[in-house]
């Protein structure tokens, strides 16, 4: 465990540098009633029941009948990692790790995310009209609105900005390359320009008169 409420996503152990990952665990079964989310001492049922089979009255070591879940009625064992249940609970337990979530929060978000059996997403999309009348009357589908589709005068003003945008880019690429290019033309005939010849000082009129002297 680390003191912090954000997990890290490398630790150094010695010399060795070591990725972190969350520890999802996997669903805690209750070995009286074999459903998920407490334990046997916390179990409130009345009898116990085969893992099995999911019958109450005997034990797994002495049973004999075929494979039962007692939650989805599949024909496996109630601890079996295939049973849809199983993998619900193990999502449920994923979800509160990785979003450092309580298991309520954890929970409603699964379900609502989780398509429910026998319901269409025709049937999603509609709602009852009249909520007093018989359940079995049929649903009105809700009218959802089209999106407009974009008029051809906006999409060639787009593509006429886009075409004008590519030009003054590459005007401007090309008026960069000229300066460069006429820099490096007068940095060439600086460097060619010949130096100046040394002349000869200028005498000043004393020194003039001294020399005659």
């Amino acid at each position: 465990m680390f003191d912090t409420p954000v997990l890290p996503t490398k630790i150094t152990a010695g010399y060795i540098c070591c990725d972190i990952r969350h520890y999802i665990p996997n669903p805690v079964r209750c070995f009286k009633c074999q459903r998920f989310g407490h334990t046997k001492t916390a179990c409130r049922g009345s009898s116990a029941l085969c893992p099995q089979c999911s019958e109450p009255g005997h034990e797994e070591t002495i049973c004999r009948k075929p494979e039962k879940c007692f939650n989805c009625k599949g024909n496996h064992a109630y601890y079996s990692k295939t049973c849809p249940k199983w993998k619900l609970e193990k999502e449920i337990l994923s979800v509160k790790v990785t979003k450092n979530i309580s298991i309520q929060e954890a929970r409603k978000i699964v379900h609502d995310r989780t398509p429910k059996t026998n319901y269409s997403y025709t049937a999603a999309l509609t709602t009852i009209k009249n909520p007093d009348k018989n359940p079995d009357t049929p649903l009105e589908p809700i009218q959802t609105p089209t999106d407009p589709k974009p008029s051809t005068s906006a999409t060639k003003n787009e593509e006429t900005i886009t075409v004008k945008l590519s030009h003054l880019l590459a005007l401007l690429k090309t008026h960069k390359l000229s300066l460069e290019k006429e820099k490096t033309i007068d940095k060439k005939h600086e460097f060619l320009k010949p130096a100046p010849k040394n002349k000869r000082p200028k005498t000043t009129q004393i020194q003039r008169r001294q020399t005659r002297m």
